[in-house]
């Protein structure tokens, strides 16, 4: 039988770090993920303009008339 490899998740001031890297570069952080192998993943938040939503565009047809 071979053993199974113990997950090892980063420690918080490694994603502490990553955060404050990706701040300091201009990121606005949407949020992050943290996989067993110790891999932290950024995310950027992603605002898009009322405009270019689909349902914005068909609510405000409706409401004109």
């Amino acid at each position: 039988m071979t053993a199974r490899a113990k997950a090892a998740y980063p420690r918080r001031s490694v994603i502490d770090r990553a955060i404050t890297a990706a701040k300091d570069a201009g990121m606005k952080i949407g949020g992050f993920e943290v996989d067993p192998d110790g891999t932290v993943r950024i995310l950027t938040e992603r605002t898009l303009p009322a405009a270019d939503d689909a349902y914005a565009k068909w609510a405000a047809k409706r409401a004109r008339g």
